[in-house]
């Protein structure tokens, strides 16, 4: 059975792979009026693939945002993984970094990323991706 919260919305997982407590506590912020939504951040890209294929530590996210610098490897690398992987490839991703340049945005879409958000995050923007995927992608 799966758990329905106060909104009669099923619980729903996000994975923020996010290297900068803030910005993790940003998103988190953003994400509390949404009693459905559970967000776990994983500071590097190791704990990152930890939490997508260790199912000792939870369900699998329903969706992932992503940053691009990490401190162990690349975020675009991360991606390419995930979408390489059957397990995986069908959980949607939101590329979230400060990097704006037009080679590092057009990796990550050709790698699979749905959309690529700038920080500092317009977190209404945010909130409609992350609506907008929860409710397309079961």
């Amino acid at each position: 059975t799966s758990v329905i919260t106060k909104a009669n919305q099923p619980v729903r997982h996000v994975l923020y792979v996010e290297d900068n407590h803030v910005n993790g506590e940003v998103v988190r912020g953003a994400l509390a009026s949404r009693d459905w939504i559970r967000l776990k951040v994983a500071p590097t890209i190791e704990e990152g693939l930890a939490v997508l294929h260790d199912r000792l530590t939870g369900p699998a996210p329903d969706l992932v945002l992503l940053d691009v610098h990490l401190p162990d490897a690349s975020g675009i690398e991360f991606l390419q993984l995930m979408k390489a992987n059957p397990q995986t490839a069908a959980i949607p991703v939101i590329m979230v970094s400060a990097d704006a340049m037009p080679e590092q945005v057009d990796a990550a879409l050709a790698a699979g990323a749905y959309c690529y958000l700038t920080k500092p995050v317009q977190l209404p923007a945010l909130l409609v991706h992350v609506d907008d995927l929860l409710a397309t992608h079961t």
